[in-house]
This record gives structure tokens, C-alpha cells and sequence, in this order.
């Protein structure tokens, strides 16, 4: 087994070989939805294998910001609302809804490609605007990528691999 990485969010190891996938009931885990209460409790947390991450980190992702939507638009409404009944003396305050706060923890490469690949867009938009300034942080994304890379699961998308052999050197 390779070393244990962990994150930020939960400090729990990235793979965890003894944890069900709670989507297929595979064993062993690459990686976890989680939603966490304002105090930074944990409110859910569902754990992935590597063939589930893919679909259900994003259909976690896609309930959670909807639930979060309905919230905000809700409160808007009823701070709309209030503040007509303020402007005529009422003095009523409409507490603002919980924060989004989810976090998506995992050894596969698809959050990873995805900074890669919204990196590397800036990048260019920026070079073809005559500016080189973000050359040095696209390096240093590599190097990272380059360091942790042995902690990933899976095979290494094309698009990094193009990234490391131009950036990481």
C-alpha cells in the first residue's frame, strides 16, 4: 500500500482499503463527499470507490448546491420582503442561510485535471494577450502535481502528463 496522503477537510487518509463504497458496497475507498454543519462538525459524508467517484461526487455536489440555491433564493425573497416591512417601521431581520460548506476529498485525478485544465485555459488566454506573468505558477502547479502524484489512483490523464513534461522540469 502506498503512504497515507490526507487533506484538509477531514484529515482522513485519501484511500481507505477498509471502508464499503457506500453507492456499490465495493470495498475500499478512494475518496469522499462531505457536508459539514457551521460549526465544522460533520453533517454527511459519504465515502466512494473509484468507479462510483466519478458520477456520485458530482451528483452529491449537484443536490448540495441546489439545496444551497433554494436557501439563498429563499432568504432573498424573505430579506426583499423585510426590508419593504423596515421602510414602513417594522424592525424584523432575516438570518442569512447556512454556508455552502461541502468539500470533495479524493486520491483520483479528476479534481486535479480539472484545476489542470482551468489553469492551463487562463494561461493561454493570458499569453495571447501578450502577458507570460502566470509562466512561474503554471510551473509550480507541475512540481506539486509531480510531487503527489504517486498518491493518486488510477492512470495520469493525458493532459497532465503533457503538463508535467513541459512545466515540471
Amino acid at each position: 500500500m502506498k503512504d497515507a496522503i490526507t487533506m484538509s477537510g477531514t484529515g482522513l487518509p485519501l484511500v481507505e482499503i477498509d471502508k464499503a463504497c457506500e453507492v456499490c458496497s465495493a470495498q475500499g475507498t478512494v475518496g469522499r463527499v462531505v457536508r459539514f454543519e457551521e460549526d465544522g462538525s460533520v453533517l454527511d459524508m459519504i465515502r466512494l470507490c473509484e468507479a462510483c467517484w466519478p458520477e456520485h461526487s458530482a451528483r452529491y455536489t449537484a443536490r448540495w448546491d441546489e439545496e444551497h440555491r433554494v436557501a439563498m433564493d429563499a432568504w432573498a425573497r424573505a430579506s426583499v420582503r423585510e426590508s419593504f416591512r423596515d421602510a414602513r417601521g417594522a424592525n424584523a431581520i432575516v438570518a442569512a442561510p447556512p454556508s455552502r460548506n461541502i468539500t470533495l476529498e479524493s486520491a483520483t485525478w479528476h479534481g486535479t485535471l480539472k484545476l489542470v485544465n482551468d489553469t492551463l485555459l487562463e494561461y493561454r488566454r493570458r499569453c495571447s494577450a501578450g502577458d507570460d506573468t502566470m509562466r512561474e505558477k503554471v510551473r509550480e502547479l507541475a512540481k506539486a502535481i509531480a510531487a503527489y502524484a504517486p498518491f493518486r489512483v488510477g492512470d495520469m490523464p493525458f493532459a497532465i502528463e503533457n503538463l508535467l513534461r513541459e512545466y515540471a522540469n
